[in-house]
C-alpha cells in the first residue's frame, strides 16, 4: 500500500466522479477545463474533517475564480456521503471510494484502512501540482491555484501540516 505522497508533475491516476444526478466523470474529462482540489478525509460528521470541508465550502467562490473543481474522497457509503452533503451544503460531489482504491493511487490509505488526511491539486494538464499531508491552509490552496494560471509545468511541492454536488460541471 503506497504511503508517500505522488511526486510533483507525475500524472494524477483516473478515476471516475460519480455527481449526485448520477452522471460519472472521469477526471481525465477534466483536462484542460478545470483544476481538481482533490480532498482525502478520514470520515463524514467528525469535527476536523467538517471543519475542513466547510471552510472549503466557505471559500467555493474564490475557488471558482481559479477553475478548480473541489472532490472530497472517503470510504463512506454514497447514502452517507449524501447526508453529510445536504447538512452543510456541501456544493462539491463526495466521493465514495470503499474499496480504497482511489486512496492507494494516491498514497492516502493508511495500514489500517482509514484515510490519510491529504490534499492535492491536480492541474489542467492532469498533472499533480500540488501535494500535502494534513489540513491545509486555504490561503495557501488559494496561492497554488493562482500560480497555475499561467500553467507552468507544474507548482512546487508543498510537503507537511500547512499545508454532495455542483452546477459548475460542463457539459460534455
Amino acid at each position: 500500500m503506497a504511503s508517500t505522497l505522488l511526486p510533483i508533475g507525475v500524472p494524477a491516476p483516473v478515476f471516475d466522479i460519480l455527481m449526485p444526478d448520477g452522471t460519472a466523470w472521469p477526471t481525465s474529462y477534466f483536462q484542460g477545463k478545470k483544476r481538481l482540489v482533490l480532498v482525502f478525509y478520514p470520515g463524514d460528521f467528525t469535527p476536523i474533517c467538517t471543519a475542513q470541508l466547510c471552510l472549503l465550502r466557505d471559500h467555493w467562490n474564490q475557488l471558482l475564480e481559479h477553475d478548480a473543481l473541489v472532490v472530497g474522497i472517503n470510504p463512506a457509503k454514497p447514502s452517507k456521503h449524501r447526508l453529510f452533503a445536504e447538512k452543510f451544503a456541501f456544493p462539491f460531489p463526495l466521493i465514495s471510494d470503499q474499496g480504497h482504491k482511489i486512496a492507494k493511487a494516491y498514497g492516502c490509505c493508511s495500514w489500517f484502512g482509514i484515510n490519510r488526511r491529504t490534499v492535492y491539486i491536480v492541474d489542467k494538464k492532469g498533472l499533480i501540482a500540488y501535494a500535502c499531508r494534513g489540513n491545509p491552509n486555504i490561503a495557501e490552496l488559494l496561492q497554488v491555484l493562482r500560480s497555475l494560471h499561467d500553467e507552468p509545468p507544474y507548482a512546487s511541492a508543498h510537503n507537511g501540516m500547512v499545508s454532495t454536488h455542483t452546477a459548475q460541471i460542463p457539459d460534455p
